[in-house]
């Protein structure tokens, strides 16, 4: 006859069994086709079947089912399943040690990281040196039922193996057996072993006190560093604030300084402009006048000649001759701008800026020149009246009279001399001609 744990075991795996996780059913739920699975693996399946996420096939009649709008949460639970499992109770869980591997010892914790079962007496090494202190653990306790409470967890002794590990020897720092204590162990100082287990939970209680008062000096350490750090930042950020703002002051000063200068630039350039323009003005007037005259007198040469027309032309005439003798000889003087670029000058920590100088220099130029006569001044008329063209229109005349007199003189004395006077008074006269002919052509 079938017992009683084999039929409920039988009855599991026929009727509360998931057909995609192959385990007992944790919030199962009902498809379409009276199918049961469970919430999370019917969440995983429709996930990575359904591109759509709404159509799949149930894993276990392959009938399409579509998703309710809901989404997988609205699929109705499975009650029926749920109050057998209710009145069933939930499947107890048994498996041995993945590290020491003792299959006696039934594992108690499950490190889900390392996906492993360990045992209550592993868990601690594998705590300490299988996982980074600065992560949180992800360690969670099995649930074993009622089959392992009357396993033993106690060591056997490696030299008899019929006796468990019950004595400790302080001298040897071991765990032994009764057998050892009467035998190599006699004369060492013993204890039991759940005197030594008392002494070293004291012990470890206060190592536990004494890395807690060294974990409570390194908070306050990180905390100082953590605050030092900040000091640090908010004064590095002051200063490159203070760095900053000088900066922009300094920069603003010397946008002063060129303002300063482009304003006086801009000033003489206005004076500059200012004669030019009203030349140039000036110039465009005469030209819409003259081109009105030359209209004028090519319109005259067609019509009739009249005094009206003399009279009209010669009061315009006056007013273009006017403006012509405004435009001529216009000197116009403007100044020209040369900018001198200053220099940087560094000595250890002074600077020393010194931003330039804008020069001015003069420059004047006519136009329209027209050669005028030059002032008479009192030094001039001397100089006309004393110059060389006047001093020889002086001088022949009168050597001229002085010679005639002479001759004549000569003449009215009846001597032998009046030929050599008569020559001499051609010959007077004949210089005298040629230098007047020479002066008249030149």
């Amino acid at each position: 006859m079938m017992k009683e744990e084999e039929k409920i075991e039988r009855l599991r795996e026929r009727i509360l069994q998931c057909p995609i996780c192959m385990d007992e059913y944790n919030d199962p739920r009902i498809l379409p086709c009276h199918h049961s699975v469970c919430f999370q693996c019917l969440q995983d399946f429709v996930r990575h079947s359904s591109s759509s996420g709404r159509l799949f096939r149930c894993p276990q009649c392959r009938s399409d089912i579509c998703v309710p709008r809901g989404g997988i949460k609205d699929f109705p639970p499975n009650f029926y399943v749920n109050c057998i499992q209710d009145e069933l109770g939930s499947k107890p869980y048994f498996s041995t040690c993945n590290v020491c591997e003792r299959d006696w010892l039934v594992s108690q914790y499950r490190c889900v990281d390392c996906d492993i079962d360990i045992c209550k007496f592993c868990i601690h090494e594998h705590k300490l040196f299988k996982h980074d202190p600065s992560k949180t653990l992800n360690i969670m306790r099995i649930e074993t039922g009622n089959m392992g409470t009357g396993m033993s967890s106690q060591k056997q002794c490696t030299e008899h193996s019929e006796h468990i590990l019950s004595m400790f020897c302080s001298t040897c720092n071991s765990a032994v057996c009764i057998d050892c204590i009467l035998q190599s162990h006699k004369s060492h100082d013993t204890c039991t072993l759940g005197k030594k287990l008392e002494h070293a939970r004291e012990f470890l209680q206060k190592e536990m006190d004494s890395i807690n008062t060294s974990v409570r000096s390194v908070k306050k350490a990180v905390e100082e560093l953590d605050k030092l750090s900040t000091d640090i930042k908010d004064n590095t950020t002051h200063c490159i604030k203070d760095v900053r703002k000088q900066a922009r002051d300094l920069t603003n000063t010397i946008d002063q300084i060129a303002e300063q200068q482009v304003k006086i630039m801009t000033t003489i350039e206005l004076e500059n402009l200012t004669p030019i323009n009203n030349y140039k003005k000036s110039l465009v007037d005469f030209t819409n006048k003259a081109h009105s005259v030359c209209r004028f007198l090519e319109d005259l040469q067609e019509d009739d000649m009249s005094l009206e027309l003399l009279e009209c032309y010669a009061q315009y005439k006056t007013n273009v001759d006017a403006i012509r003798e405004s435009i001529h000889n216009k000197n116009i003087s403007v100044k020209k701008f040369t900018f001198k670029p200053g220099k940087f000058y560094s000595w250890k920590d002074i600077n020393v800026f010194k931003f330039g100088r804008t020069k001015t220099e003069p420059n004047e130029k006519t136009f329209l020149h027209v050669p005028s006569e030059p002032k008479r001044t009192f030094r001039g008329t001397l100089k006309s009246i004393f110059s060389i063209q006047n001093i020889i229109l002086v001088l022949v005349p009168t050597f001229m009279l002085i010679t005639i007199s002479r001759i004549c003189a000569l003449m009215s004395d009846e001597t032998d001399r009046f030929p050599d006077a008569i020559c001499g008074l051609f010959l007077f006269l004949y210089i005298s001609l040629s230098a007047a002919v020479s002066y008249v052509k030149g």
